[in-house]
């Protein structure tokens, strides 16, 4: 990719514009064989999918996933569950409060009821909270779990338990085994000692080969392994229904965990899968999303990532995730309803706290000096701990650094809880790990991945913390950052059509690294309007060559309040050729990304 002198104003900052290139010999994978892509499309699939697996990664089916048993401990996993459902033992599901770990939480207890016939009375389920708990298997889950009568006998972990020996050797004690399913990074590369199984595609002896799959996806590949032992054991029928019915729920939880879907056939896969049941189920959760959330019906990644995980994350961040879980789980179409509205509140909710801790954290930003800077640690006095995770990937958008955001903790004056996003190029994890590692009695503690990281800190420790944050970054990443947008070219505009979003949709899934296209035209503004509730997006009408054109423009205002363009005026546009169905009439219409500039 060749960095070019120009730069592109979306409204709200200015970025680098950066256009991708692809070569001859990557294009005509996707121009011959059974693919055959038109060149637009096919440029847009070289460009974000490498190498000998490129085709196949990205139209991959439910024939290419890994085998679960390629897990390691998967078959140990699957046994002590098959005798656990015979024996009717108390069985604890506990995962994180995000939408991955809700996600995993939903399918789980859904398996266990439908298929494999567990009581409601044999499961207990487990949720942190965000702010009163912390992540992963914490301290007060643990003690909520020893306290509970009956005790479970077995503890199955979603999206967690990766960094909590600790607890899970208090339950080992106390004669509870656990079972941890989780994809974040192992403490010291190994699983923790007291579990009596552990599924992670990252540990050092997987055979799975994919460590980019989400919780949701080991968790759900779990059961499939337990399907398999009750089948070879003779409490299930060889004809039992397999479980691709639930990919629906690991297609949500994928796409609003952020994992790659540009390199993985597993992440393609099971996101496909999952969209083509969403978008046909008649489960009241899906029916609400598709009429809510879906646009012209239908419900895409974009649907999931913008519309839906927002809601669900919404619940846990400023309040508690019980009723996003409901609304997953419930077969009532009225109570899916009422909890719809409830998650959105809370996403409303969210969004004002949002607005303010970015504000905030720009008066900070204003200070600093971003030639000298490897990455940005701001304490933000007056922020919302569910928020400042989503704050930091705001801020990282914005200066194209990583970013750890932190806030005072809400029950220990004491303590600072954090936030951690990151760029591809930085891992936010080891970043983590350097600053624990390096500063003596740094905090509780930290987990995390690549992409995201939380974190628990002692308040005194806040300047060391900051010092050491940008030298671990330096040291993965020693070039000065710079906020960056791709491009991927010039699209004639005689080609714009419908046919050709169509053409372009045979690419979805797009999400994590497999962007959707945006391409660049000359426009001359024939006609502008204001639209939201402070009139922050516009509505343009443009023209190129004698054609019209309708465009939408999402926060193109500049911090300021001022429009960056003018009406008659020509310019050159970022966009992306979107479908829009108005009163049952499809056009095509322009999603404008924002105006290029030398």
């Amino acid at each position: 990719m060749t960095p070019l002198p120009l730069q592109i104003h979306n409204g709200r900052w200015l970025s680098h514009l950066r256009r991708r290139a692809v070569t001859e010999e990557e294009l005509a994978a996707f121009t011959s064989g059974e693919v055959k892509l038109s060149p637009t499309a096919a440029r847009i699939a070289a460009s974000r999918t490498r190498g000998s697996a490129a085709v196949s990664t990205l139209f991959a089916t439910a024939a290419d996933l890994t085998h679960p048993d390629q897990l390691p401990d998967a078959l140990l996993a699957a046994q002590r569950m098959v005798r656990a459902l015979a024996d009717r033992e108390i069985i604890a599901l506990v995962s994180d409060s995000d939408t991955d770990g809700l996600t995993s939480h939903a399918l789980s207890r859904l398996i266990l009821e439908q298929q494999f016939n567990t009581a409601p009375a044999q499961l207990i389920s487990e949720i942190g909270h965000k702010i009163n708990d912390g992540y992963g298997l914490s301290d007060n889950l643990c003690q909520r779990l020893l306290q509970r009568t009956p005790r479970p006998t077995l503890v199955i972990t979603m999206d967690c338990g990766s960094s909590d020996e600790a607890r899970i050797a208090q339950l080992k004690e106390a004669g509870i085994d656990v079972i941890v399913t989780d994809h974040h990074e192992l403490p010291q590369a190994s699983p923790p000692p007291s579990a009596l199984a552990t599924l992670s595609p990252i540990r050092a002896d997987s055979g799975y080969g994919d460590p980019t799959i989400a919780g949701c996806m080991v968790a759900w590949l779990f059961w499939c392994q337990v399907r398999v032992a009750l089948i070879e054991s003779n409490r299930l029928p060889a004809s039992a229904p397999k479980l691709s019915r639930y990919l629906d729920f690991v297609a949500l939880g994928t796409v609003a965990d952020c994992v790659t879907l540009a390199h993985s056939h597993n992440n393609r896969a099971v996101v496909k899968l999952g969209l083509e049941i969403i978008n046909r189920s008649n489960h009241p959760a899906w029916q609400i999303v598709r009429q809510e959330a879906g646009s012209h019906g239908t419900i895409n990644a974009s649907a999931l990532a913008f519309d839906v995980a927002p809601r669900i994350n919404g619940a846990s961040r400023m309040a508690t995730p019980w009723p996003a879980l409901k609304f997953l789980l419930t077969p009532n179409h009225s109570e899916a309803e009422q909890l719809w509205l409830e998650i959105s509140g809370y996403n409303q909710q969210r969004k004002q706290v949002q607005q303010q801790m970015v504000q905030q954290a720009m008066a900070q930003i204003r200070l600093i000096d971003f030639r000298y800077q490897y990455g940005l640690a701001l304490y933000l006095a007056e922020g919302h701990p569910g928020v400042q995770g989503i704050v930091a990937s705001r801020l990282l958008e914005r200066s194209g650094m990583p970013v750890a955001c932190m806030t005072p903790h809400r029950h220990d004056e004491q303590l600072l809880s954090g936030s951690m996003r990151s760029l591809d190029t930085v891992h936010a994890r080891k970043v983590l790990q350097h600053c624990f590692d390096t500063i003596p009695d740094c905090g509780p503690g930290y987990g995390g991945h690549a992409a995201a990281g939380g974190f628990t800190l002692y308040r005194d420790k806040l300047p060391q913390f900051i010092h050491h944050f940008c030298a671990a970054i330096e040291q993965q990443h020693p070039q000065p950052f710079e906020p960056v947008i791709y491009s991927d070219g010039e699209l004639a505009t005689e080609l714009l059509s419908l046919d050709l979003v169509t053409e372009l949709e045979r690419l979805e899934p797009f999400g994590r690294q497999f962007p959707a296209a945006a391409f660049e035209a000359i426009f001359t503004i024939e006609r502008l309007f204001h639209m939201g509730k402070n009139g922050e997006h516009l509505r343009l009408e443009l023209t190129a060559c004698h054609h019209r054109f309708n465009a939408v423009w999402f926060f193109a205002l500049d911090p300021l309040g001022n429009t960056p363009v003018v009406q008659g005026q020509s310019y050159r546009f970022l966009f992306t050729p979107i479908r829009n169905d108005y009163r049952g009439m499809e056009a095509l219409q322009l999603r404008v990304t924002g105006i290029i500039t030398v």
